[in-house]
């Protein structure tokens, strides 16, 4: 039997575009006080500032509902904290792409250390809001696996549509789990019951690389087959995730520990 490991990156060979209107919005400015905290905890929230801000001058500022949401962009962020957001919280736009341009550390009137960032951003504007009826649900997925252990679960989906799956593990390492080279993009019923692997040849084994490692899956089922062509990682993944429309997707995000 043919085993899937989930080390393997797959590449996907297709191309698609998306209508939304994009922003540049450049040099919009961020800060947060340093105190407290890390600089870098510091520097993340002077960035979440700045991206508000460009949302602001964007015209979307009306939808701001969450800081969480707009720091869904960064590296060092707990997914939980991510996909979560992406999940629940209602947005008409978001800062899919930044760049820092200026980065500075100085200390107020007032004595305090300031932590300021300036951005050149692009912001994604939305036409349309979540669809609460195109939803799934997924079980199977258990909290801690043993390494070695075989990866199996199964996808209901209430309405019609696609399916991608993305394997991270840490905050860097993202795989295509699904579609893949032995399982192919597949145009998903309404209320049938589908046990992962779908291929009955292959296997989802797990390995970690140290003696216990966290694990995120993310499942972004689509109205329409919306490829991912991009090489996989963690940033690009988000930002073909915000670059579907939210009546267009639906997102779920499960976690699980694999130990030695």
């Amino acid at each position: 039997m043919n085993k899937l490991c989930l080390l393997i990156i797959f590449h996907l060979i297709f191309s698609a575009g998306y209508s939304q209107k994009k922003v540049l919005i450049k040099g919009v400015t961020g800060s947060s006080i340093i105190a407290n905290i890390t600089p870098e905890e510091a520097l993340r929230k002077a960035i979440n500032s700045a991206k508000i801000e460009a949302l602001r001058k964007a015209g979307i500022s009306e939808i701001i509902h969450s800081t969480d949401f707009l720091s869904s962009t960064e590296i060092n962020e707990k997914f939980d904290q991510i996909f979560n957001s992406i999940s629940a919280v209602e947005i008409q736009g978001e800062v899919i792409d930044y760049k820092i341009v200026n980065k500075n550390n100085y200390t107020d009137e007032s004595g305090n250390l300031i932590c300021e960032v300036t951005l050149n951003t692009e912001v994604i504007k939305y036409k349309s809001g979540r669809d609460e009826e195109f939803r799934f649900k997924t079980e199977g997925i258990k909290s801690v696996y043993q390494e070695g252990s075989m990866l199996e679960f199964s996808f209901y989906p209430y309405e019609e549509g696609y399916l991608h799956i993305f394997l991270f593990k840490g905050t860097a390492d993202a795989t295509v789990l699904f579609p893949n080279n032995y399982e192919k993009d597949s145009f998903f019923k309404t209320e049938e019951e589908y046990d992962f692997p779908l291929n009955k040849m292959i296997e989802y084994e797990l390995y970690c690389n140290n003696g216990l490692e966290l694990n995120h899956l993310a499942f972004v089922f689509t109205k329409k087959n919306i490829p991912f062509n991009v090489e996989p990682g963690y940033k690009s993944v988000i930002k073909w995730i915000f670059s579907i429309e939210p009546n267009e997707r639906y997102l779920i995000h499960k976690s699980f520990t694999i130990i030695k």
